[in-house]
């Protein structure tokens, strides 16, 4: 028997669009953390009564309104904006909606849900951050005051610009010693573009610390997991950016814990690779070759044509990167 809820005429409710979306294309097509995270949304944030409304009846006010009601966490409230806007599209394309039937999300609060930072020491700071030249240079040389793991992957950040998720992943398989030097080629079903058909696996030169870090970790932990965790498998990112947090000079997580703290004061891991990416442009790399250390596909007709791998260039600019970085660090 289906447990569908729909209108008096045999319309889909809001619950049906949502179960649809979530089944045809988010379990499909997203990885699980990212297809729980929309389950999660559609669960708490959208209201019995509004899921059974029905779908081919709810007007502009009500979608402004189940919004507005989530203006305080902007972020949260732009995912669902989003996700409700293509869950609609999903159904018009499908037919289980009416051709006719507006998609009210796309057009609403437009602009309007960007966060306006979060509260830290009772000073509002902007969620995105990138170091100057002069933080970069104290931060390197205090890290091995933290633990050596945590350490080892705000090095890697640094000395590569690849993602945490990318760096906490790496396995000891992945990595090779080539004709210019070392290398970790991270699988594409294994990145953050796992499902863009243009995307490829991600190389990515092993030069410096970088490179020292991986040897060492290779030559402890073989094929597997280079960043294990206490419990088995991979280390998970949060976990160093919890590091990082109970190490800040504001945190007051544990406070009769006593432990070094951060001389660099409110930055997260990935702020590290915005910097990377900053410190890059400043020293003159070419946007795409910079982009290419970064891991982004490039847009439209240049991601389908341009499938350069930049190999080279990017072992020549994060050569030169790992230079810079030093100079930082000598200097302080």
């Amino acid at each position: 028997a289906s447990n569908e809820v729909t209108g008096a005429d045999g319309s889909p409710a809001v619950a049906d669009v949502l179960r649809d979306y979530v089944h045809g294309h988010i379990n499909v097509h997203r990885k699980a953390k990212g297809a729980a995270e929309v389950r999660r949304m559609f669960a708490k944030m959208i209201p019995e009564k509004f899921k059974a409304m029905d779908a081919t009846t709810v007007k502009r006010r009500d979608a402004f309104d189940l919004i507005k009601s989530h203006e305080a966490i902007p972020v949260q409230a732009a995912n669902l904006k989003r996700e409700l806007a293509a869950a609609w599209s999903y159904a018009l394309d499908s037919g289980r909606l009416p051709d006719d039937t507006p998609n009210h999300w796309r057009d609403i609060l437009r602009g309007k849900l960007q966060s306006a930072g979060k509260v830290v020491d009772g000073e509002r700071v902007t969620t995105k951050r990138m170091l100057s030249a002069t933080e970069l240079g104290t931060l390197i040389p205090w890290l091995p005051n933290l633990s050596r793991l945590v350490d080892d992957v705000l090095i890697i950040y640094l000395w590569t610009g690849m993602r945490g998720a990318e760096i906490v992943a790496i396995e000891g398989a992945w990595v090779t010693e080539e004709a210019d030097g070392w290398w970790v080629t991270i699988p594409k079903a294994k990145t953050k573009n796992a499902k863009r058909a243009h995307a490829t696996d991600m190389r990515t030169p092993l030069v410096g610390r970088a490179e020292m870090i991986i040897r060492r970790r290779v030559g402890l932990h073989g094929k597997g997991a280079l960043f294990p965790s206490e419990a088995g498998g991979a280390v998970s990112q949060k976990t160093i950016q919890t590091a990082v947090w109970f190490h800040m000079p504001h945190s007051k997580t544990r406070p009769q814990w006593e432990r070094p703290r951060l001389p660099v004061e409110k930055w997260s891991p990935h702020d590290l690779r915005r910097s990377v990416r900053t410190t890059l442009a400043a020293m003159g790399c070419p946007s795409e070759v910079a982009e290419a250390i970064l891991g982004h596909v490039q847009p439209g007709i240049v991601g389908v044509y341009n499938l350069h791998s930049y190999d080279a260039e990017k072992r020549e600019w994060l050569t030169k990167l790992s230079a810079r970085l030093e100079e930082l660090a000598a200097a302080n």
